[in-house]
């Protein structure tokens, strides 16, 4: 099995081959520390490319009630900061996937973010999300990522405002990740005209560095993947489901992929 190139890389193979690209999320450790490996084994193998591993926080302020309570059972069996990231790069070596880590802002802060993106890096991470990420920090911690050798995420929440989507996009070096409703993860996706505008504004300054973009929250269905696929989308990211899938054992877990992954680039 190869290993994967840049997360630039990842979506650009995916569009030759006229398909969406799908990141998957889980967080480190869950539903315990085997399965988790287990489970992002499986993601390789079913063509998903990229997952995105939650580092746990006390306090996960976008986290719908299924991630919150996932990442609380992390928490549960002592799963760590530190534990988190090496059980992530055991995952995505193992299984030849790229891993992004997600984690929010106080977490890099209060851990040292100098020695959390020398962890990720040295654990074969290639990039790093920090939805929560002031504006005025996101130009220095793109540059300071970049030092380390990850390529950043780029979040843009529901309701940001145009200048504010342009230093998000400038301190982008990977994907960006357009939240499709303002609120919490794991509620209903709806591909409105309101969420089509914004995609389009978002695509526009997103082509002046080529950065792929890809859509998160409420994500459950291989028919949102093609709602989106047909809105022009670059990814999905699907979260609160895969997590409630994981959580159900390997067998569900399964079902839950071929479901969700059937005819993606139709």
């Amino acid at each position: 099995m190869n290993k994967p190139g840049t997360l630039k890389s990842i979506f650009t193979e995916s569009s030759k081959a006229r398909e969406i690209t799908v990141i998957g999320y889980l967080p480190a450790g869950f539903p315990d520390r085997d399965s988790f490996r287990g489970c992002v084994s499986l993601l390789s193998q079913s063509g998903i490319h990229i997952i995105e591993i939650g580092i746990p926080d006390l306090s996960p302020n976008m986290d719908g009630q299924v991630i919150a309570d996932a990442v609380q059972e992390t928490l549960k069996q002592g799963v760590t900061v530190d534990e988190a990231i090496s059980l992530g790069g055991d995952a995505i070596e193992n299984s030849r996937i790229a891993g992004v880590a997600m984690l929010y802002y106080s977490t890099l802060e209060e851990n040292g973010r100098g020695r959390i993106l020398s962890a990720l890096k040295k654990n074969g991470f290639c990039g790093i999300l920090v939805p929560d990420a002031p504006l005025k920090e996101i130009g220095a911690f793109s540059r300071s990522a970049s030092d380390s050798g990850l390529q950043t995420v780029g979040f843009i929440p529901a309701r940001a405002k145009d200048e504010e989507i342009e230093v998000i996009v400038a301190g982008t070096t990977g994907f960006i990740y357009v939240q499709s409703y303002q609120g919490t993860t794991g509620e209903q996706f709806r591909a409105n005209e309101e969420l089509i505008r914004r995609l389009e504004k978002i695509k526009m300054l997103a082509s002046s560095g080529k950065l792929p973009v890809a859509v998160g929250f409420g994500i459950h269905t291989n028919n949102d993947l093609k709602a989106l696929h047909y809105a022009g989308v670059d990814g999905a990211i699907v979260g609160s489901a895969m997590v409630e899938a994981a959580g159900k054992g390997m067998e569900m877990f399964v079902r839950f992929l071929t479901g969700l992954l059937s005819d993606k680039g139709e």
